[in-house]
């Protein structure tokens, strides 16, 4: 969907859909309200899926529906800008709950041990956002409004599909509990540390525009979309053993040097196959007018790479239970981060923004490590 939004639209269509897309990625993060992290280290162990998800939905269903409502005002003044207010505020809204649906499903499959269900309604999803960009490329479609309709209903689409395929394959045999306070107490503890972490991640996208130009975010964008790829195998890799860390933490006997090293060395690989893969099929996939990107593959594949070290150490940090010490790791990278963009993007826009995220994240990086170093066993 990248490639074909990008090739259609151009850098300049590209940014303005980047922008509506990195708003519904904040706004995930306050639906959310930490509950992703919270609810696998305190769900009972061998909970039904099902039955996950729907203790999930009802810790999650109040705050997307407040976020959503907030997000409004936003897409339609983004939207009007890009040439309809009401289509992109519709359009924005479907895709913070199809976000907050596909986080649901994915944390009852973390919590369950099965991911199957999570896979095909990516998989769905996928296939129907491919098909839906295809016809949208094919018809010559500019509009960024449209694009991002097609992603909100397409993603929706993938999800509604995984929730009939949960109903049918496995029945709720377990009751969902009454008193959910303790996974919402915890979820509200770690959430600044989420808010620093989407700073971090998203403040680069969402400042660019304003310091830079639509076109320079859309040529970022490109890059980033791909070299993120890297992050989806750490973060996965967190989600599906935190419990597990969580149990070693409480018995003693959680080993955080042999995970880490793992997760740097999957890092330095991933990060120098991403830089050789990008720099030849850039140009030829996207096309001439995405030729200035290049210079912006290493620095990101580096700050990408940094990032998923990071990850790897708070959620280690997080299994002994200590959401106050992933604050003092992720709080300063984020204030770290805006200070650079801030200097560094008026001055070489998207470059700006690579290098402060190398900085940004380089620094996050380190201090989670430190603290995961001194974070002992519970």
């Amino acid at each position: 969907m990248s490639v074909l939004s990008a090739r259609t639209m151009g850098p300049f269509g590209r940014g303005q859909l980047a922008l509506f897309l990195q708003v519904a990625y904040v706004a995930n993060m306050f639906s959310m309200a930490g509950i992703d992290r919270a609810y696998p280290i305190t769900a009972p162990q061998g909970l039904p899926s099902r039955t996950a998800v729907q203790e999930v939905g009802r810790l999650i269903l109040s705050p997307t529906i407040t976020t959503a409502t907030m997000c409004l005002p936003i897409g339609f003044a983004l939207g009007h800008r890009a040439g309809g207010g009401a289509a992109a505020a519709a359009g924005l809204a479907l895709l913070i709950f199809s976000f907050a649906a596909a986080g649901c499903v994915r944390i009852a499959a973390t919590v369950a041990g099965s991911g199957r269900i999570f896979v095909r309604a990516t998989a769905i999803g996928e296939v129907i956002l491919i098909g839906t960009g295809a016809l949208l490329a094919t018809v010559s479609e500019q509009d960024p409004n449209v694009w991002l309709l097609a992603y909100g209903l397409s993603l929706g689409i993938g999800i509604t599909a995984s929730w009939v395929i949960l109903a049918r394959a496995e029945p709720a045999r377990t009751a969902p509990r009454d008193n959910l306070a303790l996974p919402r107490r915890l979820g509200l503890q770690i959430m600044p540390a989420g808010i620093a972490t989407m700073v971090m991640l998203r403040a680069d996208r969402l400042l660019l525009p304003w310091l830079g130009s639509y076109s320079q975010l859309g040529m970022y964008v490109v890059v980033a979309t791909f070299t993120e790829l890297t992050l989806w195998p750490v973060q996965g890799f967190v989600d599906a053993f935190l419990p597990q860390w969580r149990r070693q933490a409480l018995a003693g006997l959680l080993r955080r040097g042999p995970v880490l090293a793992l997760a740097t060395g999957y890092a330095a690989t991933a990060a120098t196959t991403t830089i050789v893969i990008l720099r030849l099929m850039l140009v030829p996939v996207f096309g001439p007018g995405f030729r200035p990107c290049l210079p912006l593959i290493a620095p990101l594949a580096i700050g990408a790479a940094l990032h998923g070290i990071g990850r790897i150490a708070v959620g280690l940090s997080l299994a002994s239970e200590r959401p106050r010490s992933i604050l003092v790791a992720d709080i300063p990278a984020a204030v770290v981060a805006v200070v650079c963009y801030v200097l560094l993007i008026p001055r070489f826009a998207a470059m700006g923004a690579a290098l402060g995220s190398v900085i940004a994240y380089g620094s996050g990086t380190v201090l989670a490590l430190a603290i995961c170093a001194r974070t002992k066993n519970s």
